[in-house]
């Protein structure tokens, strides 16, 4: 884990880990996105590492769960999309 905790904290990312399990989230201001593309290269990173030490990333129980006011849920998801990831709201 230690590995996976030095990314996350290179790329300004909170984290809770348990086991294995790590959950991964952040705070946005409206409008100001930077954060999810932090998310989206600590992800990168992630399972860069993971496949180098012969791990795989499991996208099954991999999500993005966005919460807000619905116009801002909805800006966000576009965001997401235009990225390539997906959300729940």
């Amino acid at each position: 884990m230690l590995p996976l905790s030095q990314i996350m904290r290179k790329n300004q990312i909170a984290f809770h880990s348990y086991a294995d399990d790590t959950q991964i989230y952040l705070a946005l201001s409206p409008n100001d996105y930077s954060p999810i593309d932090s998310l989206c290269q600590c992800i990168d990173e992630i399972n860069s590492w993971m496949c180098q030490n012969f791990l795989q990333l499991n996208k099954e129980k991999t999500e993005v769960i966005a919460f807000g006011s619905k116009e801002e849920v909805l800006k966000v998801n576009a965001y997401l999309d235009s990225r390539g990831q997906t959300t729940k709201n």
